[in-house]
């Protein structure tokens, strides 16, 4: 029959089992809890960059219809500063450009914006739309891009004596024609036209890909 000191012991012994049990369970509650603490941030954090892209894609098509809009009001290029004595139709591409380069101001920002998501999409989605949200930014470029190249050309055609403007107009090849159509075109646009058209492809398989991370 066990002694009085050796019960005292057993116990204590079960005791100290238990709280081994107890640590060993608590340790493994506590790394379960952080398994699914961090599947819920990961879960969470992919939510916010699929949806933020979402935003700035829709976003981006909208203030591209806004800034090719054929119309340009007068009301747009006020601010701008004139030089003395300046050239009438000079005065004219320069509103022009000035009023166009305004419009650019919101789509300059959704660019930088879609940048920082390129690399975010990168880590926490897939390649393939860190790469489309790569060929929305080379879209978006397109339409400053084209602006410069335009307004640029119009200036210089405006600076040329009129014998200088017959002799470039004589040079122009099919090929510089058919540029200044290009960017013409992409400067000024419809809704439905084909650089919408080609911008809407992207932002429609962006929707596609990233419907997944924000249901």
């Amino acid at each position: 029959m066990a002694t009085f000191q050796e019960g005292v012991l057993q116990l204590f012994s079960i005791i100290g089992n238990v709280s081994q049990l107890l640590v060993s369970l608590a340790a493994i509650a506590g790394i379960i809890g952080y398994w699914k603490w961090r599947v819920e941030l990961v879960g969470k954090t992919k939510f916010d960059i699929a949806r933020k892209i979402l935003n700035l894609a829709y976003e981006s098509r909208k203030e591209v219809l806004v800034a090719r809009n054929i119309i340009t009001s007068s009301y747009e290029s006020r601010d701008r500063q004139k030089a003395e004595g300046e050239d009438r139709e000079i005065a004219q591409i320069l509103d022009e450009f000035y009023a166009r380069q305004k419009r650019l101001k919101r789509l300059d920002e959704i660019n930088q914006e879609l940048f920082q998501c390129e690399w975010e999409a990168e880590v926490f989605l897939n390649h393939d739309i860190s790469t489309m949200v790569q060929l929305l930014q080379n879209k978006i470029r397109e339409l400053p891009i084209s602006q410069n190249i335009l307004f640029n050309q119009r200036l210089r055609y405006a600076k040329m004596t009129p014998e200088r403007r017959h002799g470039s107009f004589e040079a122009m090849t099919k090929e510089m024609a058919d540029n200044d159509e290009r960017n013409e075109n992409i400067v000024y646009g419809t809704e439905g036209d084909e650089f919408d058209k080609s911008l809407s492809i992207i932002v429609a398989s962006l929707t596609d890909h990233l419907k997944k991370f924000v249901r």
